[in-house]
């Protein structure tokens, strides 16, 4: 009997211990990463690029997608000068140790840029996890600990925010950009 409770008691710690739990704290999943109102993870900004034409906040942006976003599965699918749009998928790829090994994690998503005169919108959303025999919503990451889950939400935000830097980089100055 006590080895029955043993082991049913060790299943649910187990169990629990990597149970994933998800929330919304101030608009963002988990306090990590901004969503929208279905939920999905979705990052948006405009930002301001005082005297700089539609024309050449749009031709930035293009510039900046083609070279940031250069991975074989990266593509370039909106690309109209008339309404400013730059519009494709891309990749952001980050290694988590898992404690035994340690595992390339890519999480695709759409990025979408709108130009008028002197600013332009950013939108990064549809965020998923893709791997040679799984994939899924960024999400819905199953069988994860919280700990490991807070930190993949960490990466994302942190290659997102250095993205985003990056572009507004780009669309402000004339110059070749890093």
């Amino acid at each position: 009997m006590k080895l029955l409770l043993s082991i049913v008691l060790t299943a649910c710690l187990t169990t629990f211990s990597f149970a994933q739990r998800t929330f919304i704290q101030n608009g963002k999943l988990n306090g990590i990463v901004p969503v929208d109102t279905t939920g999905k993870i979705t990052f948006r900004h405009v930002e301001i690029a005082e005297g700089v034409s539609k024309v050449d906040i749009f031709k930035r942006a293009r510039k900046w997608f083609l070279k940031t976003y250069n991975q074989p599965k990266d593509l370039l699918e909106v690309n109209d000068a008339t309404t400013g749009e730059v519009s494709g998928k891309g990749t952001l790829s980050f290694v988590e140790s898992t404690g035994l090994y340690n595992q390339t994690y890519n999480v695709y998503h759409v990025v979408s840029i709108d130009a008028a005169e002197g600013k332009y919108r950013v939108t990064l959303s549809s965020f998923t996890v893709q791997g040679t025999s799984y994939i899924f919503p960024a999400e819905k990451f199953p069988y994860v600990s919280q700990k490991f889950l807070d930190r993949f939400y960490g990466n994302i935000d942190k290659k997102v925010n250095e993205r985003l830097s990056s572009l507004k980089k780009a669309v402000t100055t004339a110059d070749n950009f890093d």
